[in-house]
């Protein structure tokens, strides 16, 4: 399991489009993936858990990621969190 906290770099912080993003990119991989923002633990592979953070734009939040592929998709999450890249 690896876990990171990270700054959101997204203008808008995590919305509805911004976590549509985010969904898509987290069911590439396999295994089990959560974002947590001020205590509140959400499912990446649910839009309505990922929305219902409120991530504004400089918040911190922490990604954990249980997958035999997860170097690389919590390099492409945080990429995308940090900064939009997908």
């Amino acid at each position: 399991m690896m876990e990171r906290e990270v700054i959101c770099g997204l203008p808008a912080g995590i919305h509805a489009r911004t976590a549509v993003e985010l969904y898509c990119l987290a069911k590439k991989y396999s295994g089990t993936m959560t974002l947590e923002h001020e205590g509140v633990c959400s499912n990446l592979l649910s839009m309505l858990d990922i929305m219902r953070l409120n991530v504004a734009c400089g918040d911190k939040v922490r990604l954990a990621i249980q997958s035999p592929e997860e170097t690389m998709a919590m390099e492409a999450i945080v990429n995308y969190i940090q900064g939009g890249q997908l």
